[in-house]
């Protein structure tokens, strides 16, 4: 069976997962709790020199969990359909340095919520946290990622997402 269609790979270039790990998008680190579950949350990322870098704090489980056991994994996702994705496993590394998890969680909260709610956060979120600022540095040991836009023409791929806007 022959089809017209061209072959299209699927699969990120380094410098596509590079430039899509810069955006603004919510990651899913994943991680092995103390008791040996697996847990996830949502987190606030920075990519930077090959790392991804999140900041937490000595009150979060994740932290105190992570510094047993490096082992975890990240996801990125974009949510608009027919979406692309970024999952890395990583061993990571925690930092007591508070100074720059709070510098970082900073230019987070600018970069996920804009000028004025980084401003707002900063002001009256961020001094609610308990702990000390802990510094997550994620080391990639393995990369896949996946783009459902491959190949796709630029005027289909707004009207799918026009369409699902509507509701259609």
């Amino acid at each position: 069976m022959s089809t017209d269609r061209p072959q299209v790979n699927a699969t990120m270039a380094s410098d596509e997962v590079e430039r899509f790990l810069t955006q603004p998008l919510v990651g899913i680190l994943s991680w092995t709790t103390l008791k040996g579950e697996v847990a996830s949350s949502p987190v606030w990322h920075e990519y930077r020199d090959g790392r991804i870098w999140i900041a937490s704090s000595s009150a979060f489980a994740k932290a105190r969990a992570i510094a047993k056991n490096p082992a975890v994994s990240f996801c990125v996702q974009d949510p608009e359909p027919p979406y692309r994705y970024v999952s890395i496993r990583a061993t990571a590394a925690v930092h007591a340095d508070k100074d720059a998890a709070h510098a970082l969680d900073a230019r987070l909260a600018i970069h996920y919520l804009g000028p004025s709610g980084g401003r707002y956060y900063n002001e009256f979120i961020a001094p609610t946290y308990p702990g000390e600022g802990r510094l997550l540095e994620l080391i990639p040991k393995h990369v896949s990622s996946l783009d459902g836009t491959a190949g796709l023409d630029p005027s289909v791929l707004a009207a799918m997402r026009a369409a699902r806007a509507a509701g259609k």
